[in-house]
């Protein structure tokens, strides 16, 4: 067996530990993490709701309408954001 069959090996190997699909329900996959990818995660939730913060704040602050919508947009972008993080765990 050769370096690089042996790494897609255990690559599949890898992956069929980690997602299994959940029985009697919906259908949607669960997909076990890691510590260091759990942690990675909640990084990342952290950062997305302080941008989330700063934009209110700055939506709640500005008077110009230009930069309020701009800054509305931006609220919006990381609420989707934050959302899709959120939906890992």
């Amino acid at each position: 067996m050769t370096r690089a069959s042996r790494r897609r090996t255990q690559s599949e190997h890898n992956a069929g530990m980690y997602n299994h699909p959940v029985s009697g329900h919906t259908g949607h996959e669960v997909i076990f993490m890691t510590p260091k990818e759990v942690l990675y995660v909640e990084d990342a939730l952290g950062h997305a709701q302080f941008l989330k913060t700063q934009c209110q704040d700055a939506v709640d602050a500005l008077r110009d309408p230009e930069l309020k919508r701009q800054a509305q947009q931006w609220l919006q972008e990381n609420q989707a954001i934050f959302r899709s993080f959120y939906s890992l765990v």
